[in-house]
């Protein structure tokens, strides 16, 4: 498992980081529509250029603050208290149900 960049939300940002994030964002869309609307360009360097507009803006994005690095040990804890609170809201209704309760067991390797 790698580690993931999830996007931060627009709550946590900073006012300055949020700003900035809102110019870069509306500076992408204008460059990606004029790629787009550009007629001499084939879709495969249509693509191409898009790809490397968007990879240009993520890694400023990364360094600016605006994304999260969640490593491999961050994913598995986030989802298995997700699993846990799925497990205790079906439990609840097996047991309205008079059906046995499950239960998540860890199996050795």
């Amino acid at each position: 498992m790698e580690t993931i960049w999830r996007q931060k939300p627009s709550q946590l940002l900073t006012k300055e980081q949020y700003e900035e994030k809102l110019k870069r964002d509306s500076e992408y869309e204008i460059a990606v529509q004029n790629i787009y609307t550009n007629v001499s360009l084939t879709a495969e360097k249509k693509k191409s250029q898009k790809d490397v507009l968007w990879n240009n803006y993520f890694e400023w994005a990364k360094k600016f603050g605006l994304y999260e690095e969640i490593t491999p040990i961050q994913q598995l804890t986030e989802i298995e208290i997700s699993l846990n609170s799925q497990l205790e809201r079906v439990n609840l209704i097996r047991a309205e149900l008079n059906k046995p309760l499950l239960q998540i067991t860890e199996k050795k390797a």
